[in-house]
């Protein structure tokens, strides 16, 4: 390590140790509000993270800090030692941001603004926001469980908009022409608002991680786009996400969560991946709530809890979210097939899954636990009956018809390939259902369900694996899998 970078990473350490005491020190002693003593070593730690990558030579030891730091970090707040909100409650945000900036320093090391400015927004925008929320805001509103402002949703927006226009007042890239400096704005502007919307959408600290990362992947996409196509992208695009939530919110179709986190995948998508591929996120979210209309006029006993509502955030990440991460993929993998088939075969085993769940719940035919090969109630996870499996089928060759017409990149063989990985994605979903699940059962007896309540036992699988967590692992192996094959 070069004796300038061994002297600014110690005096960047020691300052956020010595602010970490203070502000500690100060909340304890209410010198000054709770709030503003984690905001105040917000701003510092996390401002000391954004302007190391700018100030060092060697990001090696950078690294090699914060994963060491991670553990003593998550260690203090979760035992109470450190970092406690006004109702007693532990900041997990503090401990949180550094798994994000970690993920920059490893994944940007020869792009060091976008590790600095994406740490910067998360200092200052955030920071902008709770002082506004706390002595302007007037309207409040709860996404995912913590409470946001209106005023400090704006705040963030102004101030993430300030310092992206400071240091990208020009396109990121040049050669599809100059672009009009309006037009620029809009776009960052657009951006700004995105980021605010995932501030808004994280809880329990989850912001830190959100802002950084999704400011980091939106401009790193920017400097794989011509200007003027970007522009004309998003001019496009925003409107329909605007709409989108509008209309999925008022058809309680999706819940004001999961309608946002919705439209930000979308945006996400058709900026990595093109516009095309928006078709088959749009069937499945359409063919989902249609489905889920029609058969949740009786819902089984056994169901989820979620059954029949407004789909929420965390469902849609775990649906669309390995989609996003293949989309993403496109954008850095030398040939196009790997990251088309990963997406086709995401989509595919998402579709295949809830078509099967709806059908099998709505025709209520007999059912049998796939593990156990035992009767089960209609609706219970693991429970496979004939009309929902072949639903499912029909849901897998759907989207692989749909998705094979988007691109030509695809053989023959891939066809074939994404309807079975579909298929095989829904049986996986249900073996984990069944085997790994958290079942429950009234005290006073009765049949298994998926749902906890007041009266009910915890009487198999682990109590952490929710029916969400069940689609997000099945739709990750069918995603890496279909990366597998490609190779």
């Amino acid at each position: 390590m070069h004796h300038h970078d061994l002297a600014v990473l110690a005096a960047l350490g020691a300052g956020i140790a010595a602010l970490t005491l203070l502000t500690e020190a100060a909340a304890r002693a209410g010198v000054v509000p709770t709030w503003l003593a984690r905001k105040c070593l917000h701003v510092g730690a996390v401002g000391a993270c954004a302007c190391a990558p700018l100030w060092v030579s060697d990001l090696g030891p950078v690294v090699w800090l914060v994963a060491a730091a991670e553990p003593v970090l998550l260690w203090l707040v979760g035992t109470g030692r450190l970092m406690r909100e006004e109702g007693g409650r532990r900041s997990w945000g503090i401990a949180l941001f550094p798994l994000a900036y970690l993920a920059l320093l490893l994944a940007f090391p020869h792009n060091r603004l976008l590790i600095a400015l994406p740490m910067g927004i998360l200092a200052l925008a955030d920071a902008a926001a709770a002082v506004a929320g706390n002595l302007l805001a007037r309207r409040f509103f709860a996404l995912t469980g913590d409470r946001k402002s209106v005023a400090g949703s704006l705040a963030f927006a102004l101030v993430a908009l300030a310092l992206l226009w400071f240091f990208f007042p020009q396109p990121l890239t040049v050669p599809g022409g100059q672009t009009h400096p309006w037009a620029w704005l809009f776009v960052l502007g657009s951006l700004a608002c995105a980021l605010a919307c995932l501030e808004a959408l994280g809880s329990g600290g989850m912001d830190n991680v959100y802002v950084p990362v999704g400011a980091a992947l939106f401009l790193a996409a920017f400097q794989q786009l011509y200007a003027a196509w970007l522009f004309a992208l998003w001019v496009a695009a925003v409107p329909l996400a605007i709409l989108f939530v509008v209309w999925t919110t008022r058809r309680k179709t999706l819940s004001a969560a999961g309608a946002l986190a919705a439209a930000l995948m979308g945006l996400w998508v058709a900026t990595a991946a093109g516009p095309r591929w928006l078709l088959p996120l749009f069937a499945f979210f359409l063919s989902s709530a249609l489905m889920g209309r029609w058969a949740s006029r009786q819902k089984p006993r056994a169901a989820d809890a979620k059954y029949g509502r407004p789909r929420d955030a965390l469902q849609v990440l775990c649906n669309g979210g390995p989609y996003a991460a293949a989309a993403g993929a496109a954008l850095w993998m030398p040939a196009p097939e790997p990251a088309a088939l990963a997406m086709a075969a995401a989509m595919a085993g998402a579709t295949a899954d809830t078509w099967s769940s709806e059908f099998g719940q709505a025709f209520k035919g007999p059912t049998i636990d796939i593990a156990r090969l035992r009767p089960v109630q209609p609706g219970l996870s693991g429970g496979i009956s004939l009309a929902g499996t072949l639903a499912g089928v029909a849901g897998a060759v759907g989207m692989a018809l749909l998705c094979s017409r988007l691109t030509d990149v695809f053989r023959p063989l891939d066809f074939w390939f994404i309807a079975l990985a579909g298929v095989a994605g829904m049986l996986l979903d249900s073996l984990l259902g069944a085997l790994l699940q958290a079942k429950y059962r009234p005290s006073e007896g009765g049949d298994r369900q998926d749902a906890p309540g007041p009266n009910t036992l915890h009487v198999s699988g682990y109590s952490w694996m929710t029916n969400d967590a069940v689609n997000l692992l099945a739709n990750t192996v069918v995603t890496l899998a279909a990366f597998a094959f490609s190779a």
